[in-house]
């Protein structure tokens, strides 16, 4: 089951506003991002993803990223995409790429922390817009299917959840490389 968060904004007091995790909760294999928070406290509570301190996250083969906090009054946002309302929450999980956490919140030790290098939300295919992966981002290659191990990727049949023998990370796989021979482009010299 694939996860893509649409782009939302939250003005309220409550915490986060892409996904709350109030209970155990498995994401796996989604592209959260382009979530705008807003809340009284002016905190980063995370506008991806909300952590409540008693819950229990694992995130597989995830991105989150390009979420972020607008304050009242203050020109700007400010990156916010993962976080909790208290300190010390663990995330568990693997290949994952979180740009921004708050709150003192572990997170896998193979957590790529870069930004992803996703195209525009749009239709790529499929029956919902995505973010495409641009060609050298470092999402390409790096991605598992453990939690998710369905045969394509959010967009549905025709659009395979391996291509070139690698696994993406997030929501959507990047197409097969146009170099058939060798994949790292030895031929091409």
């Amino acid at each position: 089951r694939y996860l893509h968060s649409f782009p939302t904004r939250l003005s309220s007091d409550l915490f986060g506003s892409g996904v709350y995790v109030g209970y155990a909760t498995r994401i796996s294999n989604s592209t959260i991002s382009g979530n705008i928070e807003e809340n009284p406290a002016n905190a980063k509570y995370g506008a991806g993803v909300f952590v409540r301190g008693t819950a229990a996250l694992e995130l597989e083969s995830s991105v989150v990223s390009g979420n972020e906090l607008v304050q009242p009054g203050v020109s700007g946002y400010q990156s916010s995409d993962l976080g909790s309302n208290v300190d010390g929450v663990v995330v568990t999980g693997a290949n994952n790429l979180i740009n921004i956490v708050t709150h003192d919140v572990s997170v896998p030790a193979d957590t790529l922390r870069m930004l992803p290098d996703l195209g525009p939300l749009q239709p790529n295919g499929g029956l919902t817009p995505t973010q495409a992966l641009n060609a050298g981002s470092p999402l390409i290659g790096r991605g598992n299917t453990v939690a998710s191990p369905g045969s394509c990727d959010q967009r549905g049949a025709g659009y395979p959840r391996t291509t070139d023998g690698r696994i993406d990370i997030g929501a959507v796989q990047a197409p097969a490389s146009a170099d058939t021979i060798f994949g790292d482009g030895f031929d091409g010299l």
